[in-house]
């Protein structure tokens, strides 16, 4: 009877094996490449999906997010934000501020799922998160919040004095807000990651006054006894400036420090009395540069020293001077060397062509062309030393009206606002052909998110804007390099010389693949144009994949070799359409471009 009992025990195990044998080959063949547990990304179970059915999810997800943008609104008004800022006439201004990165989103979630493993599968309670990943240009978003909103709020106000028809007038305190606009993004962050696609409010913040009509009350009279040491003579050597009773009047601020009010200068008020002072000390440093003639240097610019005031130093200085009783302050200003000067140009060992490169911008816009003439002219002549790193942005500058540079217009949530910049992009992409060519080492490219007809062939363009991306190389040559830099027609063209010393460059044709389709219109409201009214901004731009190889052969026969890869996103025709008002009727909605 034992026996019997064991071979039935044994029998029913071997049939409970066999059961659980081909229920794991069936779970595992259902399963195979699906997630297997219960993943939430936001609201949407991911399990029993494939990696192209995810995929497919998300970038319809990530589609209707370009579209549609995401809202963000206070009491009284609301704006959309968009992934990509657009910018109407110059392609270089247009630019990404939220990056989408679904494969690596996929990755992660099947790297989940297969941990969790069969087991895990199997448990119901077992349901766990996951996030779409993505990166935020958090500046760029920050300033376009603050473009749209800022107007609506008001700064808290100190109490003041002010000194008025021979006597003070103290003028009191005031309360104000601002918008927590950090903690705005934070939810962009959180929201996005999620696919949780709802508007966002954009929180009042309190500020309160730290200094009380109460508490200058208290300090009159140490202010007199500071405003009767007026006049104050600044010097530089032979020259004087003075400040007078009405100018340190205007100067009195009053501060709180660890608890205390005590009266103060206002440094902001110094500085810009510095300012206009120094308008008659500043003088640039001149470097020496030379010019390439029939392959010889010839010097074109002297070098001379600079002098710059200490704008900084010196306000602190007449803060702390004036309010300890000197009549008198000497101000302190800044010599400059010039690193190159004439007498050293036969120790440059600069003597033939080492590298060119050009690009075309025909068809731009005038203010395009008149950057770019800008930015070149800036370049012309520049000089680097051998193992030096040349960094565009440094060798550009500043980048302002004052130096002559032209707005364009781009689209920031609802508002459509002048930029600097354009044409930049320009100079780089030049700036990347003329070193790809010269086999210098490059440490820092970036390609445009979009193709652009100004930088074709596709692949070999480059993208810069303050402070970042900056495009940069060094001189690996033993000579200094001379960057000659000219306008002929529509191109822009860029020349190092050097010294050769036998390398070899050879750089293949740009190779493009992978090309995407556009996609749909997009159109983007906006409060310029008179409600329904549609103007086309963008064209359509198939995205593609790039790639070329440079390979530079060395004199002692030592080659290096370089994949170069570019990836370019769709880029859709973009209109845009007049924000239709509040409390117009809904049909009108149904009628719009978006529904049709």
């Amino acid at each position: 009877m034992k026996l019997k009992n064991l071979k039935f025990s044994l029998f029913f195990i071997f049939l409970l094996f066999i059961l659980l044998l081909f229920f794991f080959i069936f779970y595992q063949k259902e399963y195979a490449n699906k997630v297997i547990t219960h993943l939430y990304l936001g609201k949407y179970d991911l399990k029993g999906l494939t990696k192209e059915e995810i995929r497919e999810f998300l970038e319809g997800k990530i589609s209707e997010i370009e579209k549609e943008g995401i809202k963000f609104f206070t009491q009284e008004k609301e704006m959309t934000l968009y992934p990509v800022v657009i910018a109407l006439t110059d392609p270089d201004l247009t630019r990404r501020i939220i990056y989408f990165r679904p494969e690596e989103t996929i990755e992660e979630i099947f790297l989940f799922s297969e941990k969790g493993g069969l087991l895990a599968g199997l448990k119901e309670r077992d349901k766990k998160k996951v996030f779409l990943i993505l990166d935020l240009q958090k500046k760029e978003i920050l300033k376009i919040l603050k473009g749209n909103f800022s107007s609506l709020e008001k700064q808290a106000k100190d109490a003041s004095l002010k000194y008025e028809a021979g006597d003070w007038k103290i003028i009191p305190e005031q309360e104000g807000f601002s918008f927590n606009y950090q903690k705005a993004i934070e939810s962009l962050e959180k929201n996005l990651s999620q696919l949780n696609l709802e508007p966002i409010r954009v929180e009042t913040i309190t500020l309160k006054p730290e200094i009380y009509q109460k508490d200058i009350e208290l300090s009159l009279s140490e202010v007199e006894k500071i405003v009767e040491l007026a006049p104050i003579s600044l010097f530089y050597g032979k020259e004087k400036w003075t400040i007078t009773q009405r100018i340190l009047k205007e100067w009195i601020n009053f501060k709180k420090e660890n608890g205390r009010i005590s009266f103060d200068l206002d440094k902001e008020e110094i500085i810009g009395f510095l300012e206009k002072i120094s308008q008659e000390i500043d003088r640039p440093v001149q470097e020496a540069k030379f010019k390439m003639e029939k392959e010889r240097v010839i010097e074109f610019q002297i070098s001379r020293e600079g002098r710059k005031l200490k704008i900084e130093e010196n306000a602190e200085k007449i803060k702390e001077y004036v309010l300890i009783g000197f009549k008198e302050i000497e101000l302190e200003v800044e010599i400059v060397k010039p690193s190159i000067l004439v007498e050293n140009v036969n120790e440059l060992e600069i003597k033939e062509l080492v590298g060119r490169g050009e690009s075309d911008f025909k068809g731009s816009p005038k203010n395009r062309i008149h950057n770019i003439k800008i930015g070149a002219r800036t370049l012309n002549g520049i000089l680097i030393k051998p193992n030096e790193e040349f960094s565009l942005l440094k060798a550009i500058g500043e980048v302002s009206k004052e130096k002559g540079y032209l707005p364009e217009l781009v689209i920031k949530g609802n508002r459509t606002i002048p930029e600097l910049g354009g044409g930049l992009c320009q100079i780089a992409t030049t700036a990347f052909r003329v070193a790809l060519n010269a086999g210098v080492p490059i440490i820092e490219r970036v390609p445009h998110a979009f193709r652009v007809i100004y930088y074709e062939p596709a692949g070999v363009d480059a993208t810069i804007y303050p402070p970042r991306p900056d495009f940069r190389f060094i001189n690996d040559y033993h000579s200094w390099l001379l960057l000659q830099t000219k306008i002929e027609g529509s191109k822009l063209i860029f020349e190092l010389y050097g010294t050769t010393d036998g390398r070899k460059v050879e750089i293949t044709p740009p190779k493009i693949f992978n090309v995407v389709a556009p996609g749909p219109t997009r159109y983007i409201e906006t409060e310029k144009l008179p409600p329904g009214e549609k103007k086309k901004v963008e064209k359509p731009v198939a995205g593609a994949n790039t790639e070329f190889r440079r390979v530079i052969i060395y004199a002692n026969g030592e080659k290096k070799e370089e994949i170069w890869r570019s990836y370019y996103r769709p880029w859709p025709e973009v209109w845009l359409i007049g924000k239709e008002k509040k409390g117009e009727s809904a049909a009108s909605e149904e009628n719009s471009p978006q529904n049709q």
